[in-house]
């Protein structure tokens, strides 16, 4: 299949992306992060034991590793557990998708997860609690999703009072900040909305 240029460019940038996050796993032990499409971090003060790792990964230089099932570009990634997920996006034809998949860089493979409730692009991704929430986008319903990795679910949960794409999540002592973004109808954003899992308000 010939890919036109501009997605092929994109999607070596998402695979750039994604091989970062796994080399941050690997040199800092992150149990918690994402990309710059949904930012959040929480990394654990020990590093992983070298016996973890795959014992040919040098994390001091970029590496080829496995790559990703389903071609597709302004994704939304975090990392959990120890594994990069790779959430809805947009193919190489110019489709919107639901597919979710999960990078083990132990032993450098792929996993399906449960699809989205319908397919978006440019959502943010954070980390609360142990569960990845799935904020705004386009191609839905303004939502936030809940998705439970102990189940692979999805749930749908309140709203963004601010329905948006494009933007930046940051989970911050148990809160997630949606900050900026594109409007539904177009035109930059300025926003900055603060989610609660816990209330979900």
């Amino acid at each position: 299949m010939i890919v036109p240029l501009e997605y092929e460019t994109k999607l070596r940038l998402v695979a750039r992306l994604v091989i970062g996050v796994i080399t941050m796993m690997s040199l800092g032990g992150c149990a918690e992060s994402a990309s710059p499409s949904g930012i959040s971090e929480a990394a654990s003060p020990a590093s992983p034991p070298a016996a973890a790792l795959p014992s040919d990964m040098d994390p001091g230089r970029w590496q080829q590793v496995a790559p990703l099932p389903t071609a597709r570009s302004e994704v939304a990634t975090v990392a959990l557990t120890g594994k990069v997920y790779v959430i809805g996006g947009l193919t190489p034809g110019g489709g919107v998708t639901d597919k979710v998949e999960a990078y083990d860089p132990v032993s450098d493979s792929w996993g399906e997860r449960a699809p989205l409730p319908w397919a978006r692009h440019h959502a943010a991704a954070a980390v609360v609690g142990g569960k990845i929430y799935l904020i705004g986008g386009f191609g839905g319903p303004n939502n936030v999703l809940e998705y439970d990795p102990a189940t692979n679910t999805w749930d749908a949960m309140a709203g963004m009072p601010a329905a948006r794409g494009a933007l930046v999540a940051a989970a911050v002592e148990g809160r997630i900040y949606a900050i900026g973004g594109l409007g539904h109808i177009g035109g930059r954003v300025a926003t900055v909305e603060v989610y609660d899992p816990n209330s979900d308000t």
